[in-house]
């Protein structure tokens, strides 16, 4: 039996700066996969709103919490990016971990 882990990323962008946040987005969706992220999406709660939810999978908990950190961090050279486009900035971005079984 082998375990994964889906990591949830949450966060509201500050409208004005939607269009940016675009361009840096795709930067860190290219960044992803060398932290073994798989099945990337990236979604809005609804076309009004600039809430963003991304969603992935990892291969374990510790590429979880590493990964965590790194999204946090505001000196990444990639992630940091994100953090004048989140309103309340990288402190205010939302991670889970949820497991799943695989048999």
């Amino acid at each position: 039996m082998k375990q994964n882990v889906q990591m949830i990323v949450q966060y509201e962008v500050k409208n004005t700066l939607f269009s940016q946040y675009q361009e840096v987005m795709s930067k860190v969706i290219n960044r992803l996969p060398y932290y073994d992220a798989a099945e990337i999406n990236i979604s809005h709660y609804n076309a009004d709103s600039y809430k963003i939810i991304e969603s992935f999978i990892l291969p374990t908990e510790s590429h979880y919490f590493a990964l965590k950190k790194l999204r946090k961090s505001k000196k990444h050279n990639v992630f940091g990016r994100l953090d004048p486009f989140i309103s309340g900035g990288l402190a205010k971005m939302d991670c889970w971990a949820l497991k799943k079984q695989l048999y």
